[in-house]
């Protein structure tokens, strides 16, 4: 069958703008003394958001997952346990 809407469709502004998850992980990372790599505000900074992820189910597709491993990279090396800053 054609599929002409997703649920997705619509909820994805609205998750968008009302994702709170950040915050919890980053209490959890805080309280267990561990670092948190967020890369939330990079994918809404990505100027095609659709080219990242497959739209039915909006898991990252290769191109999602290459940008998951620039940002932890990006953030992950210049820690201090890996002598970064």
């Amino acid at each position: 069958h054609h599929v002409l809407r997703n649920p997705a469709d619509s909820l994805n502004p609205f998750l968008e703008k009302n994702n709170h998850v950040d915050a919890i992980y980053r209490a959890v990372a805080d309280e267990t003394d561990i670092p948190y790599i967020g890369m939330t505000e990079a994918f809404r900074a990505l100027p095609d958001k659709s080219a990242y992820f497959f739209r039915f189910d909006g898991h990252p597709n290769a191109r999602g997952y290459e940008e998951i491993a620039r940002q932890v990279a990006a953030q992950l090396l210049p820690m201090p346990i890996w002598g970064g800053k």
